[in-house]
């Protein structure tokens, strides 16, 4: 009616008092922000929480910049009370609006590496590093930390799993070489591969200990001389002619 129409704002006079309003609970988020920063300075933690949040709560445009800060202060505030878990979906939710938000890389970085979650941890900050151009050292320590902590985890559970054949002749051979005192085992050895060969062959053949030790001479004989395929199989043989130990099996 024409009544309504004389009532009703003019379209652009509303769309400015809306800017206004928009604008008023920025600034009134923004100021729980600034409150949180003294709460957080002042070690209340809990009350920095508070505040972050009802920054997030007020912010009219839940996908603006300033809304991935609010997250990401409020996942550094849950970290220091021990809730990674929560300080994690903090900074899930800061990424989300600022993918590139170095310093929220690397707090999640540290939330998922207090939780145990050492490859998702170290991805953090790798990305945090690559990001800021591998100048940023939080990230540079941060991963560095975090592959130790993987290298330890893996090697711990290599270590735990039976082994259930004998290394490489190619990692025999490396390990051999790297000790002196291996090294003078293997110059000792004077007889050749072929005249161990030929007294393993002789007539009666040797049997048992006698067997296994000209087997074991023969493997040193070929590592000598970089041979470590039929060494590998000479320590093979001369191991399967050996007595178990008394107990039993090996670890029994």
């Amino acid at each position: 009616t024409p009544a309504a129409a004389a009532a009703a704002p003019p379209p652009a006079e509303a769309a400015g008092g809306g800017d206004a309003a928009a604008e008023d609970l920025h600034a009134q988020a923004k100021r729980a922000k600034d409150l949180g920063n003294k709460r957080f300075q002042g070690r209340q933690y809990d009350k920095a929480c508070e505040e972050y949040t009802r920054a997030i709560e007020l912010a009219p445009d839940k996908r603006h910049k300033d809304v991935a800060v609010f997250f990401g202060n409020r996942a550094q505030a849950r970290a220091m009370l021990e809730k990674h878990a929560e300080a994690e979906a903090d900074c899930d939710a800061a990424l989300a609006i600022d993918p590139k938000y170095v310093k929220v890389l690397n707090r999640r970085g540290v939330a998922r590496e207090r939780r145990g979650d050492l490859e998702a941890s170290f991805s953090d900050f790798t990305a945090a590093s690559l990001l800021s151009g591998m100048t940023n050292e939080v990230a540079n320590e941060g991963g560095e930390r975090v592959l130790r902590l993987l290298a330890g985890r893996r090697a711990s559970a290599r270590l735990a799993q039976p082994m259930r054949s004998l290394p490489s002749a190619s990692f025999i051979g490396t390990f051999v070489d790297s000790f002196k005192c291996h090294r003078a085992i293997l110059a000792a050895e004077t007889a050749s591969p072929a005249e161990l060969g030929a007294a393993i062959a002789s007539t009666p053949p040797p049997e048992g200990a006698a067997l296994a030790g000209l087997l074991c001479r023969r493997a040193v004989s070929h590592m000598r001389v970089s041979d470590y395929e039929p060494a590998l199989e000479d320590w093979l043989s001369a191991c399967a002619l050996l007595p178990p130990p008394e107990g039993g099996r090996v670890g029994a």
